[in-house]
């Protein structure tokens, strides 16, 4: 099943059962109201989109933070050109940290994107309302094999033992039962990097690197949460290994679609050897070959960047779909200038427009700049703009407010 399906649908839902409760589209002030709530964590993005030109605005300096949306905005825009695809006019906001924002934020009246959420799989619901993107700084577009009889019959795992993560975490726990006997002989599992300085860490945790290459000589290779769901998945998956995958509330965008017996193994630390020593039996060699099968054929079909960037061009539409036209109109309405890297000004011009904007029971929308003969409102709008750094005047009868853009001429 498309992860589309599985995955998007599900986390459009609730944002699609309130437009159809209310008859009308999503409202450009509840964006602007989000935005408020989001200003004060700066490794949100803000995206405009116009015309197939991505503009966007970052305020952080933490240099992983700005490396995420560059590497966004530029497989967007290279995959969306090689794709053919069309993006949409629109403003979205992206969280580029590891956890959901909604929940931190209190909660998010419009879609947010975000890389990660918890979901509960015996009651089948989301546990954050962030409606997830792919990470695309990632990139799985290779297929790793090694002959299956000449595999090491161990489960593998290389893993960080990254600051924010417990000592008694998974990690630990799966390196503390390969350094003894019996899951030395069923596991190979250590850490190759600690960042925790805090941690003095066993020497028995410690193993050599193995790059991602060499991983296909393992029959199992294991996936474990970080500091929350671990993006190390879809590079294990481009092997003929089987994956053993944790059972964990964390979530990227496509896990809802692995199916546990079909794609993936689910295990814990409480019976993960118990789960090995089960398929050291050989008459279930054939199942285990059809597990890395169809979870490699899953990750080539679509894991690669080119499936990526569909899965987020439709989310794109998707979300620009709730706005009715409104959306659109108001990104056509901003004039912007070269410079693709939005300043704090601009951003404070956008949030203007979206207040300023009126709704009518059809979907569409105008501005409150706009009067019924053809001309800007005064005082009051002139007194808003020079609070928003926005010097250019409105011009009479068009109803949009120019970004001037860093660099620009007045």
């Amino acid at each position: 099943m498309h992860p589309c399906r599985m995955n998007l649908f599900r986390d459009f839902r609730r944002y699609k059962e309130k437009v159809a409760k209310v008859r009308h589209p999503l409202n450009l002030t509840g964006l602007a109201y989000q935005l408020k709530l989001l200003k004060r964590w700066r490794h949100v993005m803000v995206v405009m989109i116009r015309n197939n030109l991505i503009y966007w605005y970052l305020p952080t300096t933490d240099k992983e933070i700005r490396r995420r949306g560059r590497l966004h905005v530029q497989t967007l825009t290279e995959g969306s050109e090689r794709l053919q695809l069309q993006l949409p006019d629109t403003i979205y906001c992206f969280n580029l940290y590891d956890e959901p924002i909604c929940k931190m934020a209190g909660r998010c009246v419009v879609p947010v994107f975000s890389m990660h959420k918890r979901f509960n799989a015996k009651t089948d619901r989301a546990e954050d309302d962030d409606v997830l993107l792919p990470h695309l700084g990632h990139s799985f577009d290779r297929l790793l094999f090694f002959p299956w009889h000449q595999k090491d019959p161990r489960a593998m795992l290389r893993a960080t033992m990254q600051a924010s993560m417990d000592t008694d975490c998974v990690r630990a726990q799966l390196a503390e039962l390969s350094s003894r006997i019996p899951g030395a002989k069923l596991l190979d599992v250590g850490f190759s990097r600690n960042r925790k300085e805090s941690w003095d860490m066993p020497k028995s945790y410690q193993r050599p690197y193995i790059p991602i290459h060499s991983h296909a000589l393992y029959k199992f290779l294991i996936n474990a949460d970080g500091h929350v769901s671990s993006s190390r998945l879809g590079y294990i998956m481009q092997t003929n290994s089987v994956i053993l995958k944790q059972r964990s509330p964390w979530i990227e965008y496509y896990y809802r679609s692995l199916v546990p017996g079909t794609h993936v193994l689910e295990y814990g630390p409480e019976d993960v050897l118990d789960l090995l020593i089960k398929y050291k039996d050989p008459k279930l060699d054939g199942e285990l070959r059809r597990l890395a099968n169809a979870s490699q054929h899953f990750c080539a079909k679509y894991l690669t960047t080119d499936g990526k960037v569909r899965y987020t061009v439709r989310a794109l539409q998707e979300y620009t779909q709730l706005y009715g036209d409104a959306m659109p109109a108001l990104v056509q309405d901003v004039h912007v200038g070269p410079d693709r890297d939005l300043s704090p000004s601009d951003f404070e011009t956008l949030m203007e427009m979206m207040r300023a904007t009126k709704w009518r029971k059809d979907g569409g929308s105008s501005s409150s700049n706009d009067s019924s003969n053809g001309t800007s409102d005064g005082s009051s709008s002139l007194r808003r703009r020079r609070r928003s750094n926005m010097t250019d005047a409105v011009e009479a009868g068009v109803g949009y407010l120019p970004i001037r853009l860093a660099g620009q001429q007045h």
